[in-house]
């Protein structure tokens, strides 16, 4: 039998068959035209436009798996491989897109059952891209069912188009497939240009958030966000979990990495613009998501901009 508490998350979880409604923002009960300095971190500072259009542009894709693989692509892109694990139920479809110039691989969210028993098996286990790197298991094991051919895939268009960019990108569960990919192409030698996820999971421990932020370019510097953009909305509660307050029962712990775009809901609830997102710092800000306190999958996980 499934404890309590590993119910009550799959209950929560279910929330993910809903699929991302772009630019649908829910109404906020704050005034957000100003951001307050918390004292444990820097507050963010505003988005420039180059990054705000990414997260926009990207997030076409990210809603793309309701019925995969896409039979809808974004405008300009053709779908040109996908995967499916029938055992995990993991799956990604591979996007190119000529006008852009670039390749696309898009991981979906929890969409069924066996996706939701993934979320739930969260014991970490050991990465070997670092020293102490650990994961947690069954994305690990999700992503490890489609890796092989996901990365032959990849390396075939890319050989088809080297002068393409090749972007990665993920919603929810398929953020956190998003960065395990990331991580392990990086370490076959693979070029990689961008990593966009939206309402990622934590997927690792406080070392593998470190690898992850050191490989991506990712600091406090203003000048020097990185290549992996991890994208949250106002109080969505997922990139929160695995919840550290359980998980710490078994002595692990789950550190979300850089860089952080938080995109807060507008004083009158508007559709998120510009002026409501952030670039944020430190590895789960307090004065981003993570200060919102959300709980499991809400509204704000499943709308985003």
């Amino acid at each position: 039998m499934v404890p309590y508490t590993y119910r009550m998350v799959a209950v929560t979880l279910s929330w993910a068959l809903l699929p991302v409604q772009c630019l649908s923002i829910p109404a906020s009960s704050q005034d957000h035209s100003t951001v307050q300095r918390r004292a444990d971190t820097r507050a963010p500072d505003p988005i420039d436009q180059a990054s705000f259009d990414t997260i926009l542009n990207y997030a076409t894709y990210a809603g793309t798996y309701l019925e995969a693989p896409c039979k809808k692509p974004p405008q300009g892109a053709a779908v040109v491989a996908f995967v499916q694990n029938d055992t995990t139920e993991t799956q990604q479809s591979l996007f190119r897109n000529d006008g852009a110039r670039e390749v696309v691989l898009a991981f979906p969210g929890t969409a069924n059952p066996t996706d939701i028993e993934t979320d739930l098996n969260f014991p970490q286990v050991a990465h070997p891209a670092c020293d102490g790197c650990k994961v947690h298991e069954g994305v690990y094991e999700g992503w490890l069912s489609v890796a092989d051919e996901t990365m032959r895939q990849v390396k075939s268009a890319m050989q088809a188009t080297p002068e393409f960019k090749f972007i990665i990108l993920g919603h929810s569960l398929g953020g956190g497939l998003a960065n395990l990919a990331y991580v392990d192409m990086q370490r076959a030698g693979m070029k990689v240009d961008l990593v966009v996820t939206y309402g990622e999971l934590a997927v690792g421990n406080g070392k593998y958030a470190d690898h992850v932020d050191s490989i991506a370019g990712a600091t406090d510097d203003p000048s020097q966000p990185g290549m992996f953009m991890r994208v949250t909305h106002a109080n969505d509660g997922v990139p929160l979990l695995p919840p550290n307050a359980l998980t710490s029962i078994i002595g692990q712990d789950f550190v979300q990495h850089r860089t952080e775009y938080w995109a807060q809901d507008g004083p009158n609830g508007e559709a998120a613009n510009i002026s409501t997102t952030f670039r944020c710092y430190g590895q789960g800000s307090q004065a981003c998501n993570t200060g919102q306190r959300g709980i499991g999958i809400n509204g704000a996980h499943i709308s985003y901009p």
